[in-house]
């Protein structure tokens, strides 16, 4: 039945037959909220380059380095305007309020093997996110935090379709009505690699909406048009991680980017998308609170980064930030800063930017760790190859400008869940007050 119902969601049966089968009311299960204990915390001093009037001047910066808040390959950060860190690497949804000295870890009642989630926020101060647990039968589940009420939820989602391997998680702000007509202020998407169907949520706990690129491409009308943005405080924070195709930009409006395609929230649909003079942006973008576009892409062995202020009619002069691959990216207007991780080799990189103008430069450079792990991918037994699976970077802006970043070297070991052996695995460093 949950087939037959997925498929015809899939074709676009997305009107009343989906909307009786949960109302945006249905309530969830209480998670639970327990102290957690990393594998290791620590404090280092990493070799940074900073740009003054009078030029680059070399020193070192601190930053506090903490083990085992995700799962073997990788972490998955977020930040909120009020200073709180989230990890959802791993099989728990991980958090703290004191840069890192400290976490608690949101949990279901009933206990996960080894999962990997990831992790978002929403208006109007809530938290969303979800998990893939491959060891415990195949299960997806999803969670939020109801700022209203201060509470957290978590859901059973049995739409997703078989291996849902590291689910992505994005929002899309705007003025939305679910099938039983209440007004909502965001919808949120759920996509796992390497299936095209996406499912979506009018209350960000239950996902029995699904919609297929594939099929919209087919039957949808293209849209050409200007990447506008709506101004909107949220939108510097609940950027999404561009990993593993699942990268939605939300430009408000009900609006939002995913690749060559545009999500609309007029029907709820994809549709192709062009731009009437020249081509969509590449890399990495990203929206902030004044309605700017923010662009990353890769450009030999360096990246450059660019910033429109009328919906991708103009740009900047691409700023050259040199020798990164770029692998993640966030800026935040009203902070100031925008923030560039990547890798150069196997030494990790992180880019800090000044984005208090709508012409970028740079500030400061950071090399995170000792740059000395093979990256040499080990998928499989972990206890064989002994780790060393990075599978992408994630940074965040923290409230008063200062950043935290995942990375990996030699000196990063956690403990593997199903095996409980020591693996290198990517680790979190947060950038610590002068």
């Amino acid at each position: 039945m949950v087939l037959v119902v997925s498929i015809l969601l899939a074709l676009g049966a997305t009107g009343a037959a989906a909307g009786s089968l949960v109302t945006s009311a249905a309530p969830g299960l209480p998670a639970q909220v327990v102290e957690f204990t990393p594998d290791a915390t620590r404090e280092e001093g990493y070799p940074t380059t900073t740009w003054t009037a009078d030029g680059p001047v070399d020193g070192t910066s601190q930053w506090r380095v903490v083990h085992g808040t995700g799962n073997a390959a990788e972490l998955w950060l977020h930040a909120t305007p009020d200073g709180r860190l989230y990890d959802f690497g791993g099989r728990y949804l991980n958090y703290s309020d004191d840069d890192g000295e400290t976490w608690q870890s949101v949990r279901p009642l009933e206990p996960l093997v080894n999962g990997e989630g990831s992790v978002v926020m929403a208006p109007n101060g809530d938290v969303v996110g979800v998990t893939w647990d491959p060891y415990a039968g195949d299960r997806i589940l999803t969670f939020k935090y109801t700022a209203a009420t201060g509470t957290w939820e978590y859901a059973a989602d049995p739409f997703h379709t078989p291996f849902w391997d590291r689910p992505g998680i994005d929002v899309i702000p705007g003025d939305f009505t679910s099938p039983t007509g209440e007004q909502v202020s965001y919808i949120t998407l759920i996509k796992g690699f390497p299936h095209e169907l996406w499912h979506y949520s009018y209350d960000g706990l239950h996902y029995p909406f699904t919609i297929s690129r594939a099929v919209d491409d087919r039957t949808t009308t293209p849209i050409s048009d200007w990447l506008d943005v709506e101004p909107d405080a949220t939108l510097d924070w609940i950027q999404p991680l561009p990993v593993l195709g699942g990268m939605v930009t939300p430009l408000g409006g009900g609006r939002g980017l995913g690749g060559s395609m545009m999500f609309d929230g007029e029907d709820m649909r994809w549709h192709r998308f062009t731009m009437p003079e020249g081509a969509i942006p590449g890399g990495i973008t990203q929206t902030d609170s004044r309605g700017r576009l923010h662009n990353v892409v890769r450009s030999g062995d360096d990246a450059v980064y660019r910033i429109s202020t009328d919906g991708g009619r103009s740009w900047s002069g691409d700023l050259v930030l040199p020798g990164i691959r770029p692998g993640d990216m966030k800026a935040n207007a009203a902070v100031g800063v925008a923030a560039v991780s990547g890798v150069d080799g196997t030494q990790d990189v992180l880019y800090k930017l000044d984005i208090s103008t709508d012409v970028p430069t740079l500030t400061q450079r950071f090399e995170i760790g000792l740059g000395d792990d093979c990256r040499c991918s080990g998928i499989g037994f972990y206890g064989v190859q002994g780790g060393h699976r990075f599978d992408f970077h994630t940074v965040v802006i923290l409230p008063d400008g200062r950043l935290a970043v995942s990375f990996m070297d030699s000196t990063t070991i956690t403990s593997f869940p199903t095996l409980d052996l020591p693996v290198v695995a990517p680790a979190l460093a947060v950038e610590l007050p002068e």
